[in-house]
């Protein structure tokens, strides 16, 4: 006979955090890397992030972190330009759900059928601390591709990304 067991949301979040405390824990000792503000030498190179999460079609990776203070939501940074090619890594760091999508609307012509053909308009629900969201601009032509939080768009929260211009 099995037997279910309820975890409080607040428990949950509590237990996610260690976890993702104790790997980033080991994922810096496994790169050999110096922990900032341990006293370790400044890593002068790419910072350890970077390190670990660079596209597979070799492309660079531009973190967007999805923020909340107080009642205060937002996209940092909320503009940025990039190379085709590269990946946008939308990352949530507040405790609210978040769903990014890209508006075709706002967006240029060409940047309009990139997001339609690729299913960016539809976008993608982030629940957790820590849980990302991967969007590569490969092949993407060159425009603008604004994106928004869904249940925050009237908040606000939105931004635009400027691929190859």
């Amino acid at each position: 006979m099995t037997r279910s067991v309820y975890i409080r949301p607040r428990d949950r979040r509590r237990r996610a955090a260690r976890l993702f405390g104790a790997a980033i824990g080991l994922l810096f000792a496994a790169c050999e890397l110096e922990v900032p503000g341990t006293g370790g030498p400044e890593n002068s190179g790419p910072q350890p992030l970077e390190r670990i999460t660079e596209p597979a079609e070799s492309g660079a990776v531009h973190l967007v972190r999805l923020v909340q203070r107080g009642d205060e939501y937002g996209f940092e940074p909320m503009q940025l330009s990039i190379a085709p090619g590269d990946v946008l890594r939308f990352v949530m760091v507040g405790a609210q759900p978040e769903s990014v999508a890209f508006d075709p609307g706002r967006a240029t012509p060409e940047a309009a059928q990139f997001i339609r053909a690729n299913s960016l308009h539809l976008g993608a629900l982030l629940t957790d601390p820590g849980q990302a969201y991967d969007v590569s601009f490969h092949d993407a032509p060159p425009g603008r591709y604004p994106f928004v939080s869904l249940p925050h768009r009237a908040s606000g929260m939105q931004g635009v990304v400027v691929v190859g211009e």
